[in-house]
């Protein structure tokens, strides 16, 4: 796929004028407002038109396209992002990612589509753009928001040529990190080879592991455990199933109507390997379908019974 240019800027506008309503609505689902995006405020501006609100915090967008990446920017002077975007939870991250998934699709050309995206919050959006090797002649483009008496522009800055670099990565474990984490492995050791022996004054150190979010503890993780969370399943919704004789099967034709005992308001299950782990809702998200996951599903339990040798 070819890199993003500035010169795509006349088709990027095009697609936020033809899709404002549903951009305003997708921010109205993750904020809990009322947005309205002014379409014949769509405009191409200069680097410098942004100056003032480039300095300031707020949430950046990236959507990265064959090695490049095209950065959208919220500044926090706005007014229109809640409390929870600067340190957002659990929760907070799924919905900024989700609205990620739905900006590259509303904000790009349908050629354009993103390989991959994600969304974070920085202290200097400027700084973001130096650290992303954003050319001072980039392509911007701003959108003028409104949400009741509130108005900001939402700025479109492309491209970037080392997204990798647009967000500052994670601190490396402190030392005393690191020492408690050596501390609770050999205490495990200690309790697998010697469980008489284990000293429960050592018990403290794990709950001194505690973590705040799910990234804490996944970084705790031994790195082969880490390791298989970059392995690739398939994952399949499930609208209804059915079975049917191969005679009725073989009478199937264009216009052919399958009836299925499943309501169309019961939810739609997801599966990875065969084994549901999530039920959600359709959605519409552009032009293309999307799922809105509304309860996780818990694997079955399994007890196997334990038998002793017979005397």
């Amino acid at each position: 796929m070819a890199t993003l240019g500035p010169e795509i800027v006349a088709q990027v506008v095009a697609t936020c004028q033809t899709n404002a309503g549903e951009i305003a609505a997708a921010l109205g689902r993750t904020f809990d407002d009322q947005f309205s995006v002014a379409t014949d405020q769509i405009r191409i501006e200069s680097r410098e038109a942004g100056t003032d609100d480039f300095r300031h915090s707020g949430l950046v967008w990236l959507f990265k396209i064959g090695g490049t990446a095209l950065l959208a920017f919220l500044p926090e002077s706005s007014d229109m992002l809640p409390e929870w975007c600067g340190t957002p939870d659990q929760t907070g991250k799924n919905k900024l990612l989700t609205l990620a998934a739905e900006f590259g699709l509303m904000l790009l050309p349908d050629e354009w589509m993103p390989e991959d995206n994600n969304a974070e919050w920085v202290k200097s959006f400027d700084e973001s753009l130096q650290r992303g090797a954003a050319a001072t002649d980039a392509a911007v483009v701003s959108l003028t928001l409104v949400a009741g008496k509130k108005q900001s522009k939402l700025w479109l800055v492309w491209p970037a040529r080392q997204p990798d670099n647009v967000f500052v990565p994670e601190p490396a474990p402190s030392q005393e990190v690191e020492t408690a984490q050596a501390e609770t492995a050999q205490a495990q050791t200690a309790q697998r080879e010697a469980p008489a022996a284990v000293n429960p004054s050592n018990w403290h150190v794990a709950s001194e592991l505690s973590y705040e979010s799910l990234e804490d503890g996944l970084r705790l993780l031994p790195q082969f455990t880490r390791s298989l969370l970059k392995v690739k399943v398939p994952v399949t919704v499930t609208l209804a199933t059915s079975k049917r004789p191969v005679r009725h099967i073989l009478e199937i034709v264009p216009g052919a109507i399958l009836q299925f005992d499943k309501s169309c308001e019961e939810p739609l299950n997801v599966e990875v390997g065969n084994q549901t782990i999530a039920q959600g809702e359709a959605v519409k998200v552009g032009d293309m379908f999307g799922l809105r996951v509304t309860s996780i599903v818990l694997p079955d339990e399994r007890f196997l019974a334990v038998r002793g040798k017979s005397s």
